[in-house]
């Protein structure tokens, strides 16, 4: 509530700021929320798959998050 009501004026400033820089880079580049989403999470998935599989080769214990 401190942030909303502008109390914190430093974090609300730093909010503020991080937010609309954000949306500049989003504007100017086209890209979406979405696909940024889709692609940070591909990302992770080859990782670990490729982890797991270097795990296997080498004949270590794969982590297993679930």
């Amino acid at each position: 509530a401190d942030v909303v009501l502008w109390r914190k004026k430093n974090v609300a400033v730093g909010i503020l700021a991080v937010t609309a820089a954000a949306w500049i880079v989003f504007e100017k580049s086209g890209y979406t929320l979405l696909s940024l989403v889709a692609n940070v999470l591909l990302l992770l998935l080859t990782i670990l798959f490729l982890w797991a599989k270097a795990a296997a080769i080498l004949n270590r214990r794969a982590i297993y998050f679930f």
